[in-house]
């Protein structure tokens, strides 16, 4: 998460984050975001594509 507050939901677990947290979520298994704030969520997504 860049700003605010958010929580992640990875293999159907909810967690909570703030400000500045990192997470990892593999690309093969249910995740999602929810902004949780009254303000706008931004957040950056980091991928690896193949060559």
């Amino acid at each position: 998460m860049h700003e605010k507050y958010g929580r992640i939901l990875p293999r159907r677990e909810t967690k909570t984050t703030g400000p500045y947290a990192s997470f990892y979520c593999p690309s093969n298994v249910t995740h999602g975001i929810r902004n949780v704030s009254d303000t706008e969520l931004k957040y950056l997504v980091i991928k690896k594509y193949q060559e």
